[in-house]
């Protein structure tokens, strides 16, 4: 077995078994795990308490499954050649559907990068589709959070294949176009042009999300008219205030802002409004208590059942933190890490894709595509993609508690202390984690570590 392939191998199944360690260790924190910290113990009942831990339990158990699966899969895929097998089926496929006749050109070579593209996510799709079937109408049916039915959850799923391959078809050929023109400093043409792909990607954040939920504009009360006023306070350059009908998906809650420049959107799920069903639902009166009335234009829901969701004091602290990413220019910082890592791998990619020994170790020993060639460097800069992602990740939780800090400035602190617990509570999230699994794992703090910074004395 040459050197490269078996490198691969053992990197890919030493990460493997260093990832499930860390996830048993925050089983084992699921399992033994009896009592609340003292900073929730009157904040979290006891039956909610017990059901994020079964919630949590399920999860990483079928984590557990689907890991082994994944890793056994690609360790089938390099040890049968599978990968030089779908680049042949993908020729085969030009040939009796297209009747194209193998040429060697760039035009060939990227049509057949595009054909290879479609078929292993094909492939892919349903090799893994049971498991997601299973996590989406067993597990998180079982807690109560799926609100799919069969045929929205296979529309959703054929839309996003859909959409992904169209954004990634243009993308793909451009890049083979690049490397095979761009003579020896292709690899800075390459990173202006994803560079460029990634603007435009965030800038239409948006749209592409609208294709999936539907988003409806803040009805006229006021919590759009405090939300209005913040972005006013700050200056934040907002265009617009949706609530997306995530409801219809799943009944875990959440709000962002995204967009660019002056095109800045804030986005709120149905399930964060305590007490909104839709837009439909108008309510002429007006509740002190839950805050949800007149302010949102929705009914309060009348039932037994313990209300879900955050008034609009805390809506209005989460959105303040949303604010504060934004103050901190905390998307520009993350383009700015991922942008300088993207020019060295184009860089290391460019000494690397012309060479035969890399790709005869994989199954290639005629051709040399590009689009093999990036992929097969990605398998042997798995170590550096590891720790990329463990230093994005610790610059994510950094930037979370700016962001908290920035709303605790602005006197929101207590309303998102709640909040946070709030969300918490509804997601059934479990409050308790293992330092070393947080430590490699979370993009956020967790809920303590951020309900403590929030009490911290500036």
């Amino acid at each position: 077995m040459h050197y490269y392939l078996s490198g691969v191998l053992t990197i890919s199944w030493v990460f493997w078994i260093w990832g499930t360690y860390l996830d048993y260790r925050q089983y084992r924190v699921y399992v033994r795990t009896k009592k609340l910290p003292s900073e929730l113990e009157d904040k979290i009942d006891v039956d909610t308490f017990e059901k994020s831990r079964a919630y949590s339990i399920d999860k990483v158990r079928f984590g557990f499954l689907s890991g082994i699966i994944g890793q056994i899969q690609s360790t089938l895929v390099l040890c049968f050649f599978l990968i030089p097998y779908f680049w042949e089926l993908s020729n085969q496929l030009m040939n009796k559907t297209f009747g194209f006749t193998k040429s060697g050109t760039i035009e060939w070579e990227i049509f057949q990068s595009l054909v290879f593209t479609f078929v292993t996510s094909v492939a892919s799709t349903l090799v893994n589709l049971p498991l997601s079937i299973y996590s989406t109408f067993v597990i998180e049916q079982r807690h109560g959070f799926n609100k799919q039915t069969a045929a929205f959850y296979a529309w959703d799923k054929l839309k996003k294949f859909s959409v992904s391959f169209i954004i990634s078809a243009p993308v793909v050929a451009a890049i083979i176009y690049i490397v095979r023109n761009g003579g020896p400093y292709f690899f800075l043409y390459l990173w202006l042009f994803c560079f460029v792909v990634v603007l435009l990607l965030t800038f239409f954040h948006g749209e592409i999300a609208a294709i999936f939920d539907k988003f409806t504009s803040l009805p006229a009360g006021q919590l759009r008219d405090r939300i209005e006023a913040l972005a006013q306070d700050v200056k934040f350059p907002l265009s617009n205030i949706f609530v997306v009908e995530g409801s219809k998906r799943s009944s875990h809650s959440n709000a962002y802002q995204s967009g660019m420049f002056t095109k800045k959107r804030i986005v709120i799920y149905d399930t964060l409004i305590e007490g909104y069903h839709n837009p439909e639902d108008i309510s002429e009166s007006e509740s002190t208590d839950r805050n949800v009335s007149a302010s949102n234009d929705c009914k309060q829901e009348k039932s037994t059942e313990k209300s879900k969701g955050c008034n609009n004091d805390e809506i209005i602290a989460v959105l303040c933190h949303e604010i504060g990413h934004w103050y901190h220019s905390h998307l520009f910082k993350h383009l700015a890490f991922a942008e300088m890592n993207y020019l060295l791998i184009f860089a290391i990619f460019s000494k690397l894709y012309n060479d035969p020994t890399l790709y005869s170790a994989f199954g290639f020993y005629e051709e040399r595509p590009v689009i093999i060639g990036f992929a097969l460097l990605m398998m042997i800069l798995a170590p550096y993609a590891e720790l990329q992602g463990f230093i994005s990740t610790l610059l994510s939780r950094s930037f979370e508690y700016q962001a908290d800090a920035y709303a605790k400035r602005r006197g929101h602190a207590e309303k998102l202390k709640t909040a946070l617990i709030k969300l918490n509570i509804d997601n059934l999230g479990f409050p308790i984690h293992d330092d070393l699994y947080s430590t490699f794992n979370h993009s956020h703090p967790t809920l303590i570590q951020r309900l403590r910074a929030l009490d911290k004395t500036d």
